[in-house]
């Protein structure tokens, strides 16, 4: 098509003939690859370590990485829910009693021996003294004349009266179940026990009624809590604000209310102001608005071993987050689950920082609006530290982060989409935005419906052996399918740099660059398994509408439909690439190994590429360079066997105005052709073998200048070295689901 029989033969004559015993010096009886530098393979990532567990959690099996270990705080039958005096802490197997067994005396057994002991009877007559022998009757009676240091024995039974502890007195029930203060006086900001100086202390008691529960109010306060339920107060279970210091052991707080001027509040533990909680062994379970909010500069939140679970929202049907750290305040927590609660497990915001480590943060759940349920939440100009988590299966986020967040062996697992297919159709496993940064290493993330991680807004995601798998599609329509099922995807400006990453079983997408500005940075990348075999569309890296991408060592083996594929202005710098074993995508079409089309720029250098499908290279009006390429063994499409499509197999193709220059390669064994030159593309060759194909080459441009592909190039071995027939080419087309 296009040439005449003596350009042919003059090409043929200036490659020194066929290789059929007409005059070309063979190169030998097998595939030559002599002269081609190959690719190194890359590293592999290392996976996240989460063990040993907390005392008491089990060590379980991830299901998306069968030979890795997570920590799971609860027994195999799950966590119960309890009520009264026990409660489910976390690496226990069930509800557990709050504090000692109640005494089968009215006062408890365990009252400080060489203490000032002052005794008070729930129901005493009036006018006692506070001995053992004529205890007074109400807890007033016995802190107006109690000395310094003195410990206040309630017996058994209700003790309607807020207190106020002066003096360092300590408050000690008989038991949790049958010692309990509760005031009907109804106080939004005073509480049923109140420090008023420093070493108040509470044991073995539960407090109840219409007002907070227990708080240090103003600095110079300081109370002490151990074996207390805090249940149903108002406003606030536990509170240190202004400066006051609030510690606690083996406590539950739950139930509490929202305030009735707003509808807010209903906090569970709380420190703002300036205020200080450092607690452990600690539930805060079934509260309102927040379950553990620090809040203000100077403000600290310390927990251990938490459960912070059951969070609902306000009365307007806003919040309920788990743990919160809000207008510059730490938060520090060591050993915790935080799980179904609304909107967010994890805040921390208005410039706070906080530090979480050996967490589970999981099934969060939108609020009332339908905003998100996102794990973890950091908001500009705050950081958060997050080491050695489980954040998994909320509904929306992962982890979302507009601030600094630094993370070390996180697994983020089956984040869920948020709400209905039609409004809010898919989830996201970590979503970076608005100029966030993000560092670390050892990070999993799998499973997500929607996007396993993605980076836009000027945000900067720097991870090291980072692993992306199994990213779910869910079939909402042509007008959002192209969004859902990446592995980790760059929406421009941003950046993710990522060494030593492996992508794998991402139903569409493992890799995106899309827009200007937006920059893949891969160092020793794994993809595998990529796309749904049989399904059009997908691709193992794609760069789009002018995103780019610089990587170094890849290896993309077993993807379904398209391998590196660049479209609309994309750009790669690729060394030390393997592409081998494509598979075929929807009604068994496609499966090429590199494709670069429409205005793309692709530079690479040491490339591998065996057993592609259709085309190991294809560029269409584009731009492609190669230095040290081999290609071998090009297989048609899966569709040529059936008779649903036409045989094909090119080793390398240019069409559509592209322009492709490759200085040191070979190209063996492909299935139709070595070498295709078509609609108008143009390729120089430098350098190279061509050999055991049926057709060296086939070139269908008029005019073409043949000398082009014959600079040091030798042809051997091939059933035809130059064919001008009209051959089918690659379709410039691809069904790709929307790219990024």
């Amino acid at each position: 098509m296009g040439f005449t029989r003596l350009a042919v033969l003059a090409w043929i004559a200036a490659l020194g003939g066929c290789g059929d015993g007409s005059g070309m010096t063979p190169i030998g009886d097998g595939p030559d690859q002599s002269g081609v530098t190959p690719p190194m393979l890359p590293a592999e990532a290392a996976a996240p370590v989460l063990t040993p567990c907390r005392s008491g959690w089990r060590v379980v099996s991830n299901p998306a990485e069968p030979e890795d270990m997570l920590c799971e705080p609860w027994p195999e039958t799950g966590h119960v829910d309890c009520t009264g005096a026990e409660a489910h802490f976390a690496g226990e197997a069930g509800c557990a009693r709050i504090g000692p067994a109640c005494p089968p005396g009215d006062w408890s057994d365990s009252l400080p021996a060489g203490a000032t002991i002052v005794y008070v009877r729930a129901g005493a007559p009036a006018g006692g003294d506070g001995s053992l022998a004529a205890p007074f009757s109400t807890i007033g009676d016995a802190t107006d004349v109690a000395p310094r240091g003195a410990v206040i024995a309630l017996s058994k039974g209700i003790f309607e009266e807020a207190v106020v502890l002066p003096r360092g007195l300590t408050l000690w029930g008989a038991c949790v179940a049958e010692t309990i203060l509760s005031s009907s006086s109804e106080s939004e900001t005073v509480a049923v026990v109140t420090a008023a100086a420093p070493e108040a202390r509470v044991r073995a008691v539960t407090i109840r009624g219409d007002r907070p529960g227990i708080v240090a109010p103003v600095l110079g306060t300081t109370i002490d809590i151990e074996d207390v339920l805090v249940d149903g107060a108002f406003a606030m279970g536990l509170a240190a604000y202004d400066g006051g210091r609030l510690t606690a052991r083996n406590v539950v707080v739950r139930n509490t209310r929202v305030r009735r001027s707003d509808g807010h509040a209903g906090w569970g533990v709380t420190a703002y102001g300036g205020g200080s909680i450092e607690a452990s062994r600690v539930v805060s379970e079934s509260n309102r608005d927040f379950a553990a909010v620090v809040g203000g500069a100077g403000s600290r939140l310390t927990l251990t071993d938490a459960v912070i679970r059951g969070t609902e929202p306000a009365a307007d049907g806003t919040q309920g987050a788990g743990l919160v750290a809000l207008d510059g305040a730490l938060a520090f927590v060591t050993g915790a689950v935080i799980e179904r609660n609304r909107l967010t497990g994890i805040v921390v915001s208005n410039g706070s920082h906080a530090e979480v480590a050996d967490v589970v943060v999981r099934e969060t759940t939108p609020d009332m609006a339908m905003t998100a349920g996102i794990g973890v939440y950091v908001d500009t100009g705050s950081s958060l530290v997050l080491r050695r988590a489980f954040v998994g299966r909320n509904q929306g986020r992962g982890v979302f982060a507009l601030g600094t967040l630094e993370v070390e062996d996180v697994v983020v697992a089956d984040q869920l989409s948020p709400g209905p297919a039609e409004t809010l159709p898919f989830g996201f496993g970590i979503y970076a935005d608005l100029g966030a940064s993000v560092t670390g290493r050892r990070v999993l993330v799998s499973g997500t419906l929607g996007i396993n991680v993605s980076v836009l807004g000027d945000a900067v995601v720097e991870l090291q052996d980072v692993t992306s798998l199994d990213a779910r599609f869910i079939d909402v329509g042509p007008e959002l399918a192209g969004v859902t099922g990446f592995g980790v995807v760059v929406f421009g400006p941003a950046t993710f740099r990522g060494t030593r990453v492996r992508l794998e079983g991402n139903a569409i997408h493992s890799a995106g660059s899309r827009n200007t500005g937006a920059m893949l940075e891969l160092t020793d990348l794994v993809v595998r398994d990529n796309g749904i075999p049989g399904r059009s569309g997908g691709a193992a890296v794609i760069l789009s509408d002018g995103g780019a991408a610089r990587i170094e060592r890849a290896l993309l083996e077993r993807n379904a439909s398209l391998g590196l594929h660049l479209q609309a202005g994309g750009m790669g710098v690729v060394s030390d690439l393997t592409v081998r074993d494509m598979m075929s995508g929807g009604d068994l079409r496609l499966g090429l190994c590199v494709t670069v089309s429409d205005g793309s720029t692709l530079q690479a250098s040491r490339v591998h590429l065996e057993r592609c499908r259709l085309a190991a290279v294809a560029a269409f009006g584009s731009v492609a360079r190669f230095d040290d390429l081999g290609v071998i063994d090009t297989l048609d499409e899966e569709c040529a066997g059936t008779g649903g499509c036409p045989e094909n197999g090119v080793g390398l193709g240019a069409y559509g105005s592209s322009s492709v220059e490759v200085t040191r390669f070979f190209v063996q064994q492909s299935a139709v052709c070595g070498i295709q030159v078509a609609t108008d593309g143009a390729m120089d060759l430098h350098v190279g073998t061509v050999s055991h194909n049926p057709i060296g080459a086939n070139v269908q441009v008029a005019g073409f200048d043949l000398a082009r592909l014959s600079d040091r190039v030798a042809y051997s071995d091939n059933g035809t070295n130059l064919d001008s027939v009209g051959l089918p080419v690659p379709d410039a087309t691809y069904d790709d689901l929307g790219v990024p």
